[in-house]
């Protein structure tokens, strides 16, 4: 049998033809060139000769012992009745029949948009791809392989250069197992669903550089181009639009459209760029149907001109073509005809490398920082002019006294920093402003945003800082004129502990609604200046009219007492979270110092302090609570000089554990007395801990199963970015970090899930002769070792540590039957940096 890899994506783009409804022929251009045709799936002309077949059942030794079926006879994935957790299998043959080497490119193409906000089937259908022929499915290998899955069925669709490439030589074949399946995540939206419009599927071929000529060269046919040419039969009574794909361009025949075979062609294509940086896409489209032109009805054409362009205009026979629609992440540009030929498209570069580039901002668009730059002057946005930027990780500079004046709306997105020397970095002198990002920086040494002159800044997050110190009227937040801030999350610094600097200071010019500075408050976390023992958040400037409204947020070294001026929003209250304090829904019950429960909920509770995490221990205890607890933790807690008693979290009225929510918190210097946090997970349903670390955790136990988090689980656990680092674990044998032992009987489930898990310079110490010894799970009891799954997980300077003698096995990740003495074992999904193995007494 004679094989070849090609682009696995390019097997996995082929799934989708079995779901199309119509496939489209081409002909020939100037280089040898043919179309697959729904009448055989078969690339013909001259010698270029491709087929494509599939199977219902698995083929044992070759390309001709299967049932093979030609591809174009019907639907092969043709179920019609999908449910959550579905899964169709098909086994495909792609051969080389011709005599000379090809290259390909298959397009896929829905056949109707799916309308806005409705589901659609095919965010839900997972597909998966495994080389070569594989007998028998396994549902849960299948599922669990990250190197079978390949994303869902419109991630696919989304390519725009193509679904996928491949190359075949004479004789050349490849089979491959195929496997669609409906997430068990699809909810009830995705009833009575189904994938868009249908899709069209459209195979692309021409010539590869491979065969020799007379000359001894096979470079000869390097730049043969696949044909801008394709032709596709409409059947009488179409409902949807049928898109046809020549090249980089789709025209969208209209719906109820006299049948026939419909032809598409774009030739004459050019560039040309004027002393503007202006670039003008001119090409000529002709469409007929039976070889007549046509005209008179509503044809939608979609033209990819690149990604995160700007664009001008689209003119038909000189004129503009009104409605036109371009969107920088797919880079297509979208607009209605009712004739054709030809056609013009202008676009600007939205992309920026250097200094020079910056001056297409003062005509808006999108935008994408491809490289940090240190700018000799301020970036200005002119007045009604849009413009949105992504950072892209890159950083915007300046010696001077803004990076960026707005006058226009402003939308800044992307990881990257943003940052001048003196005065404010970014100054919105009128107009809008949207920050909308968690990594982005803006800071000076005077500030970080001034607002004037009625302009409106909303902020969703990042981190902003006054780094310097000028003089006594800095400010990290200033609104200079009656402006408005509404603050939905980031991190606010002022910078200093002394002189006049406060985190968000309001100027406005008078008590008319109009002029009145307006800071809104929702969220987000700040750190003060003080000044003569008060600390200052936000300012009223000078008796200015400035109206303050807190509904959220956390304000570290807050104290009511010594400040005024700030409005708590109606039915929310102060809580005092450690240092700091949270504004939150006064709502919330207390149940005890720092431990709040929600009204509505009996069993999902409010952590503020180290003070309310010792009274869940508390409640643990005594069993004041109900099963299925849901805990959330709203602020770093330091529980040092307090002591966490482990609880037999298994008893028929115990308090159990469903979700622990760390929200990006952490844990410092907790101190067990015991096995861990919580004896056992078992009870009435899954377990999920999530976004939390555990700085410094110190786990003493004289017992087996000693971790952190539980010592033994019997139910489906899910720890998702559950970190642990500076710690040290000590029990008498089955210690580990996160959890000590699995228990599952069942050869089939997935019992615990770690996602995004990271261990770091910790210590894991058995003082048992009879121990396991590991970096993130101990033990696992069960008949399948395989029930422990991993994704993106890490264990970094990790010490493993016990008493010589017994079993002394020292598994870096878990212990396994298979494992032995001082063994580092692999695990997908686990990256092991320098872990040590040591004997102890």
């Amino acid at each position: 049998m004679t094989t070849k890899s090609t682009k696995r994506a390019l097997i996995v783009s082929v799934l989708s033809l079995f779901i199309c409804f119509t496939m489209l022929l081409g002909t020939t251009y100037a280089w040898f060139t043919d179309s697959v045709t729904s009448a055989g799936n078969i690339i013909k002309t001259g010698t270029l000769d491709v087929s494509l077949e599939y199977s219902k059942t698995a083929p044992t030794t070759g390309k001709d012992d299967g049932k093979w079926i030609d591809a174009s006879t019907g639907a092969i994935f043709d179920y019609n009745n999908w449910e959550p957790g579905y899964v169709q299998v098909r086994y495909v043959k792609i051969e080389n029949e011709g005599s000379l080497a090809l290259k390909f490119i298959l397009n896929i193409i829905p056949n109707a948009e799916t309308a806005a906000g409705a589901a659609d089937l095919a965010d839900v259908i997972e597909v998966y791809m495994i080389d070569g022929t594989v007998e028998t499915i396994d549902r849960d290998a299948l599922t669990t392989d990250s190197t079978a899955y390949k994303g869902t069925l419109a991630s696919l669709m989304a390519e725009d250069d193509g679904a996928a490439h491949g190359e075949l030589v004479k004789g050349e074949f490849e089979i491959y197992t195929i496997a669609l399946k409906m997430s068990e995540s699809a909810g009830n939206e995705y009833q009575d669903k189904s994938v868009g419009g249908g899709f069209t599927v459209q195979l692309l071929a021409t010539q590869l550089a491979s065969e020799n000529d007379d000359l001894g060269t096979n470079d000869y046919d390097t730049d043969a181009t696949y044909p801008a040419v394709a032709k596709v039969k409409i059947p009488a009574g179409t409902t949807v639009p049928t898109p046809i794909k020549a090249g980089k361009t789709t025209v969208k025949i209209p719906a109820g459209v006299d049948a026939g075979e419909y032809e598409v062609s774009v030739s004459n294509e050019n560039l040309e760029t004027d002393e503007n940086d202006n670039v003008t896409a001119s090409f000529d489209i002709e469409v007929t149907k039976d070889g007549e032109k046509v005209g008179n009805g509503d044809y939608v054409v979609e033209k990819f001109i690149g990604k995160n362009l700007n664009l001008t205009e689209v003119t038909h026979k000189g004129e503009v073509v009104n409605g036109a629609v371009y969107d920088p992440a797919t880079g297509i540009v979208t607009f209605t005809v009712n004739s054709f030929s030809p056609f013009t498209v202008t676009y600007y570069s939205g992309v920026i490398e250097n200094v020079e580039d910056l001056a297409n901002i003062a005509k808006g668009g999108n935008f994408v920082l491809a490289a940090d730059i240190e700018l000799a002057e301020r970036i200005e946005i002119p007045k009604n002019v849009a413009v949105a930027l992504n950072l892209n990780g890159h950083n915007l500079s300046t010696t001077g006294t803004n990076a960026i004046y707005n006058q226009g709306d402003l939308v800044i997105t992307g990881k990257g920093k943003i940052s001048s020397v003196s005065n404010y970095a970014i100054r919105v002198q009128c107009g809008s402003m949207l920050i909308d990002s968690n990594e982005v920086e803006i800071s000076s040494d005077f500030g970080a945003i001034s607002v004037f002159n009625g302009a409106e800044v909303t902020i969703n997050g990042g981190n902003y800082f006054n780094r310097g110190y000028q003089d006594n009227t800095s400010h990290t937040i200033y609104l200079g004129g009656y402006g408005t801030i509404n603050i939905n999350g980031g991190t606010f610094d002022s910078g200093y502990s002394n002189g006049g600097i406060d985190t968000i200071c309001g100027y406005g010019w008078s008590n008319d609604a109009g002029e009145k500075a307006i800071i809104n408050i929702n969220g987000g976390t700040f750190y003060p200046s003080e000044l003569n023992g008060s600390y200052f958040f936000i300012s009223n400037y000078d008796g200015s009219w400035t109206e303050i409204n807190i509904s959220g947020g956390t304000f570290n070294k807050y104290d009511p007492a010594k400040i005024g001026g700030i409005k708590i929003a109606e039915g929310f209250m102060s809580v005092a979270a450690g240092s700091s304090y949270m504004v939150v829904p006064n709502t919330y019950v207390k149940v005890a110092d720092g431990l709040y429960r929600d009204p509505e909920n009996a069993v999902k509770y409010y952590v503020f302090t180290a003070a309310g995490l010792e009274a869940i221990n508390g409640m643990m205890a005594d069993k004041t609570a109900g099963r299925d607890t849901v805990v959330e933790i709203m602020a770093d807690i330091d529980f040092a000089g307090k002591t966490w008693v482990t609880v037999d979290s298994h008893a028929d009225t115990a308090f159990e554990i469903a979700e622990i929510n760390g929200n990006g918190h952490t844990i410092y210097n907790l101190t067990i007395n015991g096995q861990a946090m919580f004896s056992r997970f078992a009870g009435s349903g899954d377990v999920v801990i999530k976004d939390i670390t555990f700085d410094g955790a110190v786990v003493n136990s004289t017992i087996l199963n000693t971790s952190i988090l539980t010592g033994q689980t019997y139910q489906n656990v899910l720890l998702d970015n559950v970190d642990v680092k500076n710690s040290s674990i000590t029990g008498a044998y089955k210690v580990a970090p996160l959890i000590a032992t699995v228990y599952n009987e069942s050869a089939t489930t997935i019992t615990a899930t770690l996602k995004n898990c990271d261990v770091s310079d910790t210590t894991v110490t058995s003082t048992s002769f009879d121990f396991f010894t590991c970096g993130l799970v101990s033990f696992v009891y069960t008949t399948n070792n395989d029930c422990v799954e991993y994704e993106n997980c890490s264990i970094t300077n990790v010490a493993l540590k016990a008493v010589s003698g017994g079993y002394n096995y020292h598994a870096n990740i878990h212990y396994t039957a298979d494992d032995t003495d001082d063994q580092i074992n692999e695990h997908p999904g686990v990256v092991v940096t320098n872990v040590t193995f040591e004997r102890i007494g």
